[in-house]
């Protein structure tokens, strides 16, 4: 087999480094066109449950509907028979594209954008970051029981009767819980991420965006994750100290 020969096109670089330099060219228009069609694919079906005025409950209810569909697909007989295929390729999490937009439609969602208007990925990127805010679980939680509240009493129900409590419940039972045990509820301690692990996964995240996408800044990402590292590191310290002279541990120097 020639391994100088791709897709018809001859790669050998001492004698056709043209033909190989147009073959990558050809292979970027077609990732980034399949970029934006993936990006789109997923908008629209994330349409079917937009609803600003519910933001967190529609956020998990698209949440839900792609976990449903992707565990589907990863057990159907069409996955099966691809060859090559890795199953991380449609994760909702890590670095793909479909997570990649998938995540980004949901924090717009969540953050009671309309996408209707914000229809294109780099929109809900930028409504993304013009929200200050950033919401714990517990307060995404909160959100959402106001949300089904507000479309309780929109019904004519009463939220604090026994069938409106009921109702409640049974909605925020079905938004939290997720399809057919895919992610596990307890993990096990060597599994499971603290707070400081996730803020950590979200600084990795910022910098790896900033250092591959729109930014393209590697430079940038890398000293400012190095000055933040610092930051801390220098803060902790005098944290200690200033808790050492509390204690009587270490003698203020004495004025000359």
């Amino acid at each position: 087999m020639n391994t100088n020969v791709i897709n018809g096109f001859n790669l050998e670089p001492t004698t056709d480094t043209h033909t190989g330099l147009l073959w990558i060219a050809r292979q970027a228009i077609a990732h980034r066109e399949a970029m934006s069609g993936i990006g789109g694919w997923v908008h629209s079906l994330a349409m079917k449950f937009n609803n600003p005025s519910a933001g967190v409950v529609s956020s998990k209810q698209f949440e839900n509907f792609m976990i449903k569909e992707i565990d589907d697909f990863l057990n159907s007989p069409d996955c099966k028979a691809l060859v090559d295929f890795q199953a991380n390729d449609l994760k909702l999490t890590g670095k793909n594209p479909l997570s990649s937009a998938f995540r980004k439609i949901k924090a717009t969602m969540a953050f009671g954008g309309d996408l209707s208007v914000l229809d294109t990925i780099s929109k809900c990127q930028r409504f993304n970051s013009d929200e200050a805010k950033k919401k714990d679980d517990a307060q995404v939680a909160q959100q959402a029981r106001e949300e089904i509240v507000a479309g309780l009493l929109a019904k004519g129900i009463d939220p604090t009767s026994p069938q409106g409590k009921q109702m409640i419940e049974d909605e925020m039972s079905l938004l939290f819980s997720v399809h057919n045990g895919s992610k596990p509820t307890k993990k096990d301690d060597t599994e499971a991420d603290d707070k400081w692990d996730t803020l950590g996964k979200e600084f990795a995240e910022a910098l790896r965006q900033l250092a591959e996408g729109e930014t393209n800044n590697a430079q940038a990402a890398q000293e400012q994750a190095e000055f933040a590292i610092f930051k801390l590191k220098d803060m902790y310290t005098k944290q200690l100290l200033n808790i050492a002279k509390t204690r009587g541990l270490v003698n203020e120097p004495v004025a000359a």
